[in-house]
């Protein structure tokens, strides 16, 4: 009704829309409160019940309903091992970092906190990789717990982004996603280094 009275204005006006401060002796946005008042006093004429419900309490609790419902998704699901061990749980600080990260630090991130990146031991179990242990140390599995918490070969990196050498799962949680993703950045680097020191020790002894 609004968009169509100004548009039938428009059509002879020149119409420019102004906010202003309200109760500040604006006729114009005096007349408004005025009729606001009156009609706040009206009958209602509607379906029944007729409650009025500010805009942000529908919202809010659907918002409350979405964060139960993931909450409880995140505590029940099937499967979940390892990114439970990592991943606090749902929330929206997470999220938000989560989010301004570009398509490959979400996809790294991603892959080493739920286990399902390019570590060898997943890669081993899905058949594309002959061996499962790391490509550092060579002493264990290479999955995500092994890397940021205990392989021996990245101590010194561990401690520069995470303040200790070694850490637990649960320490990895309270870390924030742009320093795991920092650290992660660094290791893969150690670990082309190491993996060309080694082939070039291979043709020399060759």
């Amino acid at each position: 009704m609004v968009t169509n009275s100004l548009a039938e204005l428009g059509q002879r006006n020149k119409v420019r829309l102004v906010w202003v401060p309200g109760h500040c002796g604006v006729t114009g946005n005096e007349e408004a409160d005025a009729l606001a008042r009156k009609g706040s006093t009206n009958i209602f004429t509607g379906p029944e019940p007729a409650v009025g419900l500010p805009y942000s309490y529908p919202q809010g609790s659907i918002d409350s309903w979405t964060r139960e419902k993931c909450q409880e998704d995140w505590s029940r699901g099937i499967g979940l091992r390892q990114a439970r061990l990592l991943i606090k749980g749902p929330g929206a600080a997470a999220t938000r970092s989560l989010v301004s990260l570009n398509r490959a630090n979400i996809k790294i991130i991603t892959g080493l906190l739920t286990d399902h990146g390019r570590l060898n031991k997943h890669l081993n179990t899905i058949g594309l990789s002959p061996d499962s242990r790391c490509r550092l140390c060579r002493t264990s599995d290479e999955d995500s717990v092994h890397v940021l918490c205990h392989c021996p070969r990245v101590i010194v990196n561990r401690h520069k982004h995470f303040g200790a050498g070694y850490l637990a799962p649960e320490d990895i949680r309270e870390i924030p996603v742009d320093k795991v993703l920092a650290f992660a950045r660094s290791t893969e680097e150690d670990e082309e280094t190491l993996v060309q020191s080694s082939f070039i020790m291979s043709l020399t002894n060759d």
